[in-house]
């Protein structure tokens, strides 16, 4: 079980509105109970029991839903919610979410913090997954009209998407960041005994740029053979596979080390122990991962994304689209010239500091008290 960028915004929202002494309850499959039990003070509520590891993707998804809108449907406590949130645009959250704002369950937020590509446009190659996560977010957004939700984005490039063509009101949308808790990140000290040049978090996932993750690191083992990149990613098995053979294709047994998922302070403890952040994603609506890398010291390199661009400025480094060779050059330099380093790690740092999990948390709450 990974956990998204939408479930840790919601999860740190949910924190900070317990903080605030607001009485909130997360329904969740039960897959992800566990992920979400450091949540002091927060109920969990199982809704399905149904496994897309053991089912499949497609079935077990329909079979969340399913069991998911019968809990709803047939218990009538479920609504009594002054606030519904769908920390995702999948329809395995946004159909519950719908049906409890339907059913009297108060106001509806609804995340969507990534707008799917169009596969007919060329923006994907055209795959039943692909066709799936397209078709499926557009049905999610109709809803999301219909139920009268307020819709959480990362960027005003999506907003302008949501209301230019897809109809949804202006109003109804609003724009948020990540933010990182400071507290917990300074309070964690680098692992003993670990010792990375580069770091990498994310899914085994084209989006994410497995495959230039690991060119490019060959690149920089071909300058500095010594060079370790520490991977904390996650996928599913064929992913897995894929990703250990291609490191073994490339001759980076020696240089490549993989934790699998980690979160809070175990992930802060390996990301300070590496020198340089990898961020070579295609496609990103923010990058959370990007900003708790700044806040751990961590320079960035990243491929340049207007999203990027747009949240973090000069304070990462960004190379042109697709360019393996540029970015191996920029991992390079930050690993060879300490100037330049600590220059870079100077800015991440100080832009780290101003974002705030607690002044999202309130702002999201503007205008549906």
């Amino acid at each position: 079980m990974s956990m998204s960028g939408g479930d840790r915004i919601f999860i740190e929202l949910a924190r900070e509105w317990q903080s605030l002494s607001y009485s909130v309850s997360i329904l969740v499959c039960q897959e992800a109970v566990a992920m979400f039990s450091n949540l002091k003070g927060v109920r969990l509520v199982s809704l399905s029991h149904a496994s897309v590891e053991r089912f499949g993707v497609l079935l077990g998804y329909a079979m969340r839903i399913v069991q998911s809108l019968m809990r709803v449907v047939l218990n009538p406590r479920f609504g009594q919610f002054t606030l519904v949130c769908s920390s995702s645009d999948f329809l395995t959250d946004v159909l519950p979410g719908f049906a409890l704002s339907s059913l009297g369950g108060g106001h509806w937020v609804a995340g969507l913090f990534l707008i799917a590509p169009n596969p007919f446009r060329g923006e994907t190659s055209l795959t039943i997954r692909s066709l799936f996560y397209y078709v499926g977010q557009k049905v999610s957004i109709f809803l999301m009209k219909c139920g009268r939700a307020r819709v959480l984005v990362l960027n005003e490039f999506d907003k302008a998407t949501l209301c230019q063509q897809n109809g949804v009101a202006s109003e109804r949308v609003k724009v948020i960041s990540g933010a990182v808790d400071l507290v917990e990140v300074q309070g964690v000290r680098p692992q003993e005994g670990l010792s990375f040049e580069g770091c990498f978090v994310g899914r085994f996932h084209s989006q994410k740029g497995i495959d230039d993750l690991l060119n490019i690191w060959s690149r920089v083992c071909s300058t500095t053979p010594r060079s370790k990149l520490a991977i904390i990613g996650w996928g599913d098995d064929t992913s897995q596979q894929y990703v250990m053979a291609r490191i073994e294709e490339l001759g980076l047994s020696q240089n490549v080390r993989i934790f699998g998922f980690l979160d809070g302070k175990r992930k802060y403890a390996v990301m300070k122990s590496c020198r340089v952040l990898l961020f070579p994603s295609s496609r990103e609506s923010w990058g959370l991962v990007v900003l708790e890398a700044l806040a751990c010291g961590l320079p960035v390199v990243a491929y340049d994304l207007p999203v990027l661009r747009s949240a973090f400025g000069d304070a990462i480094v960004t190379v042109p689209m697709r360019d393996r060779e540029a970015f191996a050059r920029a991992v390079l330099r930050l690993l060879e010239d300490e100037y330049t380093r600590s220059l870079f790690v100077s800015k991440g740092t100080q832009l780290s500091q101003t974002f705030s999990w607690k002044r999202i948390a309130q702002s999201t709450l503007e205008g549906i008290e």
